[in-house]
């Protein structure tokens, strides 16, 4: 079954925020009415590629000597998130026809009405993400002013791509010799292999469920909290202010480091995945969700 086209939403400033005169360098012969440099420069842009995943837990079982009887039920959704962000910090001895000049972060939102299996949701709105897409920036973050040591002003540049969610072959127990027994380290795997496996996401075969409980085998894979949602996926449950929190909850993420390598790293003891990922001069105060 086809996948249905996107439907592509812009979250924006309103039209009168930008001006290419605050961003490029003036053409030709400057004139009086130039600005020169030195400037000190910055540029921030993110872009967030999504799935969401069930979670779920067993409701009922039962076993006799000839058959066994499950009942399990999805409990809420969340999302599990790519991340690839940026920052750059440059000095500029460009002129310019403006003193000094800045412009908000604005994003597009691409988000599918269909799963990766062709299953839809409901009607995709301005309002929902859907169960599958991206987020891109339209528009980076830019701030020029006049370049001044003394207020921190240096050059630099960050790139991340992170994930908030990891796989990981946990330890095992294996023979060292004929007499002992040790115990394997955890391993990293690839998260990615497993965005779209609902099976494994379902009920995670490291889990409190009750005995019986049907759960994959592994690796062992877990998300932070993206957005989640209560109950069943339907896209009459996403709201907007929704959005902005999970997308401002990500540029926190991202600032303070705590997002998971691709693969994720794991832990000095061998025994699961750390968050590591993202550098401090992201800040999720450039977004700007006005609508147009």
């Amino acid at each position: 079954m086809p996948i249905t086209a996107p439907l592509i939403q812009t979250m924006a400033a309103s039209a009168s925020v930008t001006n290419a005169s605050g961003t490029m360098h003036t053409s030709g012969v400057t004139t009086s009415n130039s600005y020169a440099g030195p400037w000190f420069v910055e540029e921030q842009g993110l872009q967030i590629d999504y799935h969401r995943v069930p979670q779920g837990t067993m409701m009922s079982g039962s076993a006799t000597l000839s058959s066994v009887g499950v009942s399990t039920v999805v409990i809420g959704t969340d999302l599990v998130c790519e991340i690839t962000a940026y920052y750059k910090s440059t000095k500029d001895w460009g002129y310019y026809d403006t003193s000094n000049w800045s412009q908000p972060q604005t994003f597009q939102f691409i988000g599918f009405s269909a799963d990766a299996y062709g299953q839809t949701y409901g009607t995709m709105t301005a309002s929902t993400l859907g169960p599958m897409g991206s987020i891109v920036t339209n528009q980076a973050y830019y701030r020029r002013v006049p370049w001044n040591t003394t207020s921190g002003a240096t050059e630099t540049s960050q790139f991340v791509r992170a994930a908030n969610y990891y796989a990981v072959n946990l330890p095992t127990i294996v023979a060292v010799s004929a007499n002992c027994l040790g115990v394997s380290p955890a391993t990293s795997a690839l998260q990615t292999d497993y965005n779209t496996d609902f099976a494994r996401w379902l009920i995670p075969n490291r889990t409190d469920a009750p005995p019986g409980t049907i759960t994959t085998s592994r690796p062992y894979v877990r998300a932070q909290e993206g957005y989640p949602i209560p109950g069943t996926y339907a896209t009459s449950q996403e709201s907007l202010p929704s959005v902005f929190i999970f997308m401002n909850n990500i540029g926190v993420r991202i600032r303070d480091k705590s997002l998971y390598g691709i693969p994720a790293t794991i832990d000095a003891n061998g025994v699961d995945a750390i968050r590591d990922q993202g550098f401090p001069e992201y800040n999720h105060l450039r977004h700007d969700y006005r609508a147009v």
